[in-house]
């Protein structure tokens, strides 16, 4: 049996799992098992990090999240402990137990994110290393949620290098510094600083945190289809993974070009 529909025709190949590029990390605000056992059959596949959103899920049983870790790991997707959890453990001073429960439940990537809490930088450094030490994949989110003034590439470039340096995974761009670079509609003022700063850091190393369709067709048109793509929201895969084969009015259906005249 074929692994796709329309066995005669000829697509894109998609790196497999795990893969170092075309990452997809998906976040859960609190659908049911039903839901997410729809979403893992049809397009698992694709999906290589599940988050069931951490604060949302609080107020869950444990059960029911515990649940969807299992779901995740059945379809070879790893499951991702969000950023803001750890936050309030370290605010409440119980972050060792959150460090001990991520990984005794089973959580195999977690986020350290600085949303509301700014850790000192030697324990930010610590906490790197202490997480990859434990075999957990690190992510960084990096960025304001609200930043007045565009990065600058170089300067960008350097403080996240220095978080790979100590065991970081990914580093994920923050959203409201992808809005101010490209803008909401993708026709924002300043894309070539985005595309520097994955010049000088490298793709791989690289995740942007987008929901919105207009800015993730920009980024498949122009900076091509293996962009790590974080955040987005679950049922919207079957959406967007499309565009990563050349098909979607967002980017223009590429998949015909080799075959048109004028291409």
């Amino acid at each position: 049996m074929s692994p796709h529909t329309y066995p005669y025709l000829t697509f894109p190949t998609r790196q497999a799992k795990p893969r170092t590029v075309g990452r997809t990390l998906v976040q859960d605000k609190g659908a049911t098992l039903v839901e997410i056992a729809g979403i893992f059959e049809t397009v698992g596949i694709y999906i290589d990090y599940y988050k069931p959103s951490s604060m949302y899920h609080a107020i869950y049983p444990e059960a029911f999240t515990f649940r969807k870790i299992e779901m995740a790991k059945e379809h070879d997707i790893k499951p991702f402990m969000g950023g803001n959890v750890l936050e309030l453990a370290y605010a409440q001073g119980t972050l060792e137990e959150h460090l001990a429960y991520t990984k005794r439940h089973g959580w195999e990537a977690t986020e350290i994110s600085e949303t509301y809490i700014i850790f000192p930088d030697d324990v930010k450094l610590d906490l790197i290393k202490r997480c990859a030490d434990d075999g957990l994949e690190v992510f960084y989110e990096w960025g304001l949620k609200k930043p007045t003034s565009p990065l600058v590439p170089e300067e960008a470039a350097e403080e996240i290098s220095r978080y790979v340096e100590a065991g970081v995974t990914v580093v994920i761009i923050e959203e409201g510094e992808v809005d101010l670079l490209i803008g909401e509609d993708g026709k924002g003022d300043h894309p070539e600083r985005l595309k520097k700063l994955f010049e000088m850091v490298g793709p791989e190393k690289l995740m942007v945190e987008t929901n919105r369709t207009e800015q993730i067709g920009w980024f498949m048109r122009e900076m091509g289809t293996t962009i790590n793509i974080g955040n987005l929201k679950h049922d919207r895969v079957a959406e967007i993974e499309p565009l990563r084969y050349g098909i979607g009015r967002e980017v223009d259906y590429p998949i015909y070009d080799p075959y048109l005249p004028d291409s």
